[in-house]
């Protein structure tokens, strides 16, 4: 193959890299950990963050420095504009694998392969277009191993070369800490290979010694506090040794959006990670019986930096496949090796095209189930949940969000809503009791209180929240969005200061309905009415108040009736014949639309005894009121 047109092929491999990587690079919202990033490394001055944010999260000043730089260019408004930074880093992976495949194989196919690989890589993708510092080392990890393998293998070694070196490794370790995985397994590899050279060795640790040193010195610097004051122990996962072939291989090759797809394409029976597991696997001794030296430091970046996280992990709570990422050209090389060997031999030509097929259309599930399956979706739309605050939620009542999830703080700073908003619980630990005062307190402030989201189902005071406002407020509102439950609780007394005392109907000379809001459909299509009820006086038995939607004549019920709502005033919370007189009371009535086709409609309200069905009257002699007039698109 000649120069120009594996050039050609590698340029149109970084094409289509740079294509996955920014197609619908804004359409999912940002997810918390992403909304915390642009908060508190965009958009906070570097003093502060370094002085504060670093002090509590275990990542390296010169992340902070460049997030902060990024968001002072390009401002901490646009998803698109915010993810394009560890787009750019790892786009500068596909390069940088082809270069180091090059090195250890000497071969332009496999390094192409793994170029092409690294560019459809889920796993890669899905870090590329989230706002965090794993895209931007994932892409820079590549270039150290290739600039190390390269001073490993090259003679004679010049400064240059070293220099190079030297600052790629110190900012990627200074980007992430685990960095420092790949410069003990590069450490290693000298060691084994290269003993017969004393003076390289000799230089190879000193350099590589002061990259070490001199990324502790700045830890201990800027987060010293997080080891002597114990204040990190991690924010996911301990160490579980079926992990590592249940999920960290598999999600390592192929992404984290895999499992639900596969199971349902291969025997439903048969996990896909074993079939995973089974390929990757035999690929890799056929690679070490094929090619014994050029596997020795495929895997060595394969095995050590899993088994490293294994051991930190039995200590700290990070046992999770993105914290090693480093391992992943090391897959891609070791098939894109295989692939080219099996096709050197015209007897395995179909098991080359059949890896190949495979590895290459499993990829594209995880991708497919990555940009269009929602059960897949990074983050809920915070956007649209946004959008329906700000058009309902009113400038004196509350907001509470349980799931303490940043990318709503980050949204809600960039809307136009006017009420206040905090997070309950705070955190995991907070007590119950806390969370008990903390509402009671807010109800005495705000008669309305809208409660978003659902607490953490293992932390321990999950439901808490929403438990103590069932059993104390109204339920006013209900609906979900973006998977995620939206409730607004109203005390339940109401205000008559806030209710025309002119009434709209008198039913029996008994009932009073001053006041009808009907709000717009909710976004699962139900139709929410609050009545406002004044009692004259009580009735002889206790009555069943209906909301009726009528239309043209609907032939599955054989009348106008297209939807329905009976029930005792407050759902049996109070009745007619016990309720107390010149009180009002607040009702709601849920109209459900889903099968109400397009039309013009009557919202009707009526009471009638549930005994005998027989309505009470209007004084204008009629069995129900006509409270409004909606039209459904």
């Amino acid at each position: 193959m000649s120069l120009r047109k594996r050039f050609a092929i590698l340029i149109g491999i970084i094409f289509l890299g740079l294509f996955l990587r920014l197609y619908q690079l804004d359409a999912v919202a940002f997810r918390g950990d992403e909304a915390f990033s642009v908060q508190r490394w965009a958009a906070t001055p570097l003093n502060q963050s370094l002085r504060d944010i670093a002090s509590i999260e275990p990542h390296p000043p010169l992340t902070y420095i460049l997030f902060r730089f990024w968001g002072l260019f390009f401002g901490t408004q646009s998803e698109f504009s915010l993810r394009l930074l560890p787009v750019l880093f790892n786009l500068l992976g596909i390069p940088a694998i082809y270069a180091l495949a090059k090195r250890i194989s000497k071969q332009n196919n496999i390094a192409l392969l793994s170029a092409f690989l690294w560019a459809i890589h889920p796993f890669e993708i899905w870090h590329a277009q989230d706002f965090r510092n794993y895209g931007v080392w994932a892409g820079l990890s590549v270039i150290t191993l290739w600039l190390g393998l390269r001073i490993i293998q090259k003679q004679p070694r010049k400064f240059l070369d070293w220099t190079i070196y030297t600052c790629v490794a110190l900012t990627s370790c200074l980007i992430f800490y685990n960095e420092l995985i790949t410069i003990g397994v590069l450490g290693l590899y000298v060691l084994l290979t290269c003993w017969r050279e004393p003076k390289f060795v000799m230089q190879w640790s000193l350099l590589n010694g002061m990259i070490i040193v001199i990324t502790i010195m700045v830890f201990i610097i800027f987060q010293g506090d997080l080891v002597s004051g114990g204040g990190y122990s991690g924010t996911t996962g301990g160490f579980e040794v079926q992990q590592y072939w249940q999920r960290f291989i598999p999600v390592l090759n192929f992404g984290d959006t895999l499992s639900l797809t596969l199971q349902q394409q291969f025997n439903p029976k048969t996990n896909w990670w074993f079939f995973v597991n089974t390929v990757l696997t035999s690929s890799t001794i056929f690679l070490v019986f094929s090619r014994p030296k050029q596997s020795i430091f495929l895997l060595m970046i394969a095995i050590i930096p899993l088994i490293t996280l294994g051991i930190i992990s039995t200590q700290l709570q990070i046992f999770r496949p993105r914290y090693v990422m480093l391992v992943v050209p090391a897959y891609a090389i070791i098939i894109s090796y295989v692939i080219h060997i099996l096709w050197q031999k015209s007897l395995t030509k179909i098991l080359s095209i059949a890896l190949l097929t495979m590895w290459t259309l499993i990829s594209g599930i995880s991708l497919s189930n990555y940009y269009f399956n929602p059960e897949y979706r990074k983050a809920p739309d915070w956007r649209v949940l946004i959008t329906y605050l700000e058009h309902n939620v009113q400038i004196d009542e509350i907001i509470i969000q349980t799931s303490v999830d940043a990318s709503f703080g980050y949204y809600y700073e960039n809307s136009s809503i006017s009420a206040g908003e905090f997070a309950l619980p705070a955190d995991v630990t907070q007590e119950i009791p806390e969370i008990i005062t903390t509402l009671e307190t807010t109800t005495e402030q705000f008669d309305s209180l809208w409660i978003l989201g659902q607490t953490f189902p293992d932390w321990q005071n999950a439901g808490v929240v929403e438990d103590w406002a069932f059993e104390n407020l109204q339920l006013t509102r209900e609906t979900q969005i973006a998977g995620l439950p939206v409730r607004q609780f109203m005390i339940w007394n109401v205000n008559p200061d806030d209710i025309s005392t002119q009434s709209l109907a008198t039913y029996s000379n008994s009932i009073n309905l001053l006041a009808v809001n009907t709000f717009e459909p909710e976004p699962t299509n139900e139709l929410t009415i609050h009545l406002y009820w004044q009692v004259i006086e009580q009735t002889d038995s206790p009555m069943t108040v209906f909301v009726h939607l009528v239309g043209d004549m609907n032939s599955d019920t054989g009348s106008p009736l297209w939807a329905q709502d009976d029930h005792p005033p407050q759902n049996g919370r109070v009745n007619t014949d016990t309720w107390q007189p010149e009180t009002i009371y607040r009702d709601v009535y849920v109209l459900d639309l889903n099968n109400v086709p397009a039309g013009e409609y009557q919202v009707l309200v009526g009471i009638y005894d549930p005994v005998t069905n027989e309505r009470l009257l209007t004084e204008d002699n009629t069995d129900a009121y006509i409270v409004d007039t909606i039209i459904i698109e």
